[in-house]
């Protein structure tokens, strides 16, 4: 009934042998559906020229180009001018660096040369084109105000902020425009600049390159500028490379504000007795808290020259970057802070005659 024989089994790498033929003979018997059509022949190539025509940034007509490879030499996919124009002089530079191409194709470099000349005369054919419409399109903007929004007067000398977007100009004082300006750029927290970027005064909108680049043109124009102003533009108007080309000059800024505004008590007041901690000398703080507080005492010696003291110690930290030459500085004023920090006899004087007004 039943047929006795010996079983072999399969190896796994047969098993997997099997596995793979099944699949490609069960793979090949499947026909092909009839929804699924044929892929789509390629696009038909563009000629150069009209792959010239795609190019929005050429102007001249094609006719100029009669050497297919002067197109190629102009013919760069960058959006800007600046891009356009760098890449044109690398790869100038590289086909002169090549003494093989030198030797092999002599009219390249006369091509190279030849494309140069087309090129910048296309982007003075643009510019051209750029300024009349500039020029159209400021004969369209309305005028929103006609006195400055600071002074409330009409401005004598008269600076306009273009906004193409809503089709306006506004009109600013040159000299509270560069204020409201120098003010931003110089704003700070205690010791920490944080410029703020320029704005519309008016609207509040964040003015862009364009803007400020006219508004600086029409400044200067008026004989009226400010060095922060100054640095900006010698920073391409960037914030970012202006604050860290001049930290240390709004530092210097930041420190001679503080020591002026009503914060600067406390912060005079901090000094005092940081001074007095590392000198271990006793700290009478209510005397000097009464003294700074208050407009009894800011004449006197000692009040004038803790404040010129903590002016010349932060201005040390700021100026000098070598930390053992600003230690030794700093040393040499030792003894003035030691003598400072004696006990204050006639501080305490004039508090003791000074009468509280009554309420």
């Amino acid at each position: 009934m039943f047929a006795m024989g010996i079983i072999q089994r399969r190896t796994p790498e047969e098993r997997r042998r099997r596995r793979m033929q099944q699949r490609r003979q069960t793979q090949s018997r499947q026909p092909v559906p009839p929804s699924v059509s044929p892929p789509p022949p390629p696009p038909p190539a563009k000629s150069w020229s009209d792959f010239f025509i795609y190019k929005g940034w050429n102007l001249l007509p094609i006719d100029i180009f009669t050497n297919k490879g002067l197109y190629y030499s102009m013919c760069f996919d960058y959006p800007t001018f600046a891009k356009r124009y760098a890449h044109f002089m690398n790869f100038h530079t590289w086909i002169g660096s090549r003494q093989t191409i030198r030797d092999q194709c002599p009219h390249v470099l006369e091509i190279q040369k030849e494309a140069k000349e087309k090129y910048f005369l296309n982007q003075r054919l643009r510019f051209q084109f750029k300024r009349l419409f500039s020029f159209y399109l400021l004969k369209k903007l309305q005028l929103k105000n006609d006195v400055d929004p600071i002074t409330l007067e009409v401005a004598v000398q008269p600076v306009y902020v273009y906004d193409h977007s809503t089709r306006s100009k506004f009109c600013f004082e040159a000299k509270e425009l560069l204020r409201d300006f120098s003010t931003r750029l110089l704003t700070h927290e205690d010791l920490f600049p944080t410029p703020l970027f320029l704005r519309n005064p008016l609207t509040n909108a964040r003015l862009h390159l364009g803007q400020l680049l006219s508004i600086y043109s029409q400044i200067r124009a008026f004989g009226q500028m400010h060095w922060t102003l100054e640095c900006l533009q010698d920073a391409r108007f960037k914030m970012a490379l202006f604050s860290r080309d001049n930290l240390r000059k709004l530092r210097l800024s930041a420190l001679r504000d503080l020591m002026k505004s009503p914060q600067g008590a406390n912060f005079l007041l901090d000094f005092i007795e940081a001074q007095h901690d590392i000198l271990n000398q006793p700290f009478d703080v209510k005397t000097y808290e009464w003294a700074l507080r208050t407009n009894k005492c800011h004449s006197m010696d000692r009040i004038r020259s803790w404040k010129s003291m903590c002016y010349t110690f932060y201005e040390l930290e700021i100026t000098v970057e070598d930390v053992f030459e600003r230690q030794s500085k700093m040393s040499k004023l030792t003894p003035i802070v030691l003598n400072l920090c004696s006990p204050c006899v006639e501080i305490q004087m004039v508090r003791r005659t000074h009468r509280a007004p009554k309420l």
